[in-house]
């Protein structure tokens, strides 16, 4: 995704419904579908592109600063990345449950691009299909399982307290 942001955007189009059904599937399709957009959209595509390619710097620098606690901090000193893991983890899967469910968390982005509330039946502009809610419920739960793993895990660190180990370097 660093190299090209389109396909984070293609993957989409494996498991939404809309995007399966017009076969925007690939990074090409991506770009063909914004190119034919009207110039504000493709603007606005520009802009998704950009920050989706941000978005992987900042999960690849994330995942390497997990590998460095893992192998460079003792255990008993770790509750900070795991109050921190725990926050990302947990943000995410209210992200989701405000997509999924319409938890209200922020904007309720469906509803903002003209979408209905979970349950409901949309105000739709006339000659548009208002947007489906995408099911990512599986996204929604590992996310939640995983964040309250991690928050176990640093109330824990935080619970042994200062225990020196062989590990521990020499304050």
């Amino acid at each position: 995704s660093i190299v090209d942001g389109a396909a984070k955007l293609a993957m989409a189009g494996g498991v939404d419904p809309v995007l399966k059904e017009k076969e925007i599937n690939t990074k090409e399709k991506v770009y063909e579908t914004f190119k034919n957009a009207d110039e504000v959209s493709t603007q606005l595509a520009l802009y998704c592109i950009l920050f989706v390619r941000n978005w992987a710097s900042f999960e690849i620098a994330a995942a390497a600063a997990c590998w460095c606690v893992i192998f460079m901090v003792p255990v008993h000193l770790r509750a900070a990345p795991h109050f921190i893991m725990a926050f990302l983890r947990l943000s995410i899967g209210l992200n989701d449950a405000n997509t999924v469910f319409s938890f209200p968390w922020g904007a309720d982005t469906v509803v903002k691009l003209g979408g209905a509330k979970k349950g409901q039946v949309s105000d739709a502009v006339v000659g548009k299909t208002p947007p489906p809610r995408p099911n990512v419920f599986g996204s929604f739960a590992s996310h939640m399982v995983f964040g309250l793993v991690d928050l176990i895990i640093a109330i824990l660190c935080l619970a042994q307290g200062d225990v020196p180990t062989e590990f521990s370097p020499p304050l």
